[in-house]
């Protein structure tokens, strides 16, 4: 029905809801979202590129560092790793009798 709340909400209002509010109520998976380093490094050379001269984005490739990619994810994971990065997908339909 497009509303979330942890299950523990639901339990609680469950007894006082009518059929029809109970029905269209799902389980849900959550996901949580991640930032990745190598998408954040092509588009910041993109960028860059944009504004600079004829074959820079190859430039930058080449002089990038061989651990680049793994230091900016860590760095990704330690700011985004968060509950603020979690989406919930519904997955089984609760069953009203």
């Amino acid at each position: 029905n497009g509303e979330a709340m942890p299950i523990e909400s639901l339990i609680e209002l469950w007894e006082d809801m009518s059929f029809e509010e109970k029905e269209g109520w799902h389980t849900t998976v959550c996901e949580r979202l991640k930032t990745d380093a190598e998408s954040v490094i092509e588009y910041v050379i993109e960028r860059l590129a944009e504004d600079g001269y004829e074959e820079m984005d190859v430039m930058l490739y080449d002089r990038l560092p061989t651990d680049a990619i793994d230091k900016l994810q860590a760095v990704l994971d330690e700011l985004f790793d968060n509950s603020a990065a979690d989406v919930y997908y519904p997955a089984e339909r609760i069953e009203v009798e």
